[in-house]
């Protein structure tokens, strides 16, 4: 697996037919898991890379820093969890101020420019961009213009109930640790 921390420069081209997913993946979590396996397997299928943008802050340190968050997993944990799901590629970026202002389509085109993707995989309620702008009616509508497919991930529960970073977190405070793991998956 190789980690990036930057798309200041060319990491992929065409030719290797990137399948990209895109999160903070907190946890890396049985959800975060059926995201990463569709695009490994894909990536596979394809003959491809498959290829994941996280961050190594929450976004809430930026846009909300006066609330705190306490990880699930830290940026080197995270790395060995998406080596372990046999990840290709990891760009691991600093989320900040000026990557908050970016508008979906700045983000996109520097993607572009950077990972040549073929196909972008997103959770249910992934949104890109500033003020959070990029929602899916937006993304789909910037796939063919800009040359990728977009494909949305149903939301994964388990035993009824919704898989998520934030449910894990009140699991783990309320000292539901077992229940936390199992949601988990590691």
């Amino acid at each position: 697996m190789k980690v990036y921390k930057t798309l200041d420069s060319p990491i992929l081209t065409k030719a290797d037919k990137a399948i990209v997913c895109l999160g903070m993946f907190d946890g890396v979590h049985l959800g975060h898991q059926a995201v990463i396996n569709e695009v490994v397997r894909q990536a596979k299928e394809l003959g491809g890379k498959s290829v994941v943008i996280t961050f190594e802050n929450h976004p809430v340190t930026v846009l909300k820093p006066d609330v705190k968050i306490d990880l699930l997993t830290s940026p080197e944990e995270k790395l060995k969890l998406l080596e372990w799901l046999r990840v290709d590629v990891v760009v691991m970026l600093p989320f900040t101020r000026e990557f908050a202002n970016q508008t979906a389509e700045e983000f996109l085109e520097k993607l572009m420019r950077t990972l040549s993707f073929k196909r972008l995989v997103l959770g249910f309620d992934t949104t890109i961009g500033k003020d959070r702008q990029g929602n899916r009616e937006k993304i789909e509508s910037l796939a063919p213009q800009m040359g990728f497919e977009v494909e949305y991930f149903k939301q994964i529960d388990l035993d009824g109930r919704t898989i998520s970073s934030s449910i894990i977190r009140k699991l783990l405070a309320e000292g539901q640790r077992a229940e936390a793991h199992k949601l988990l998956g590691h």
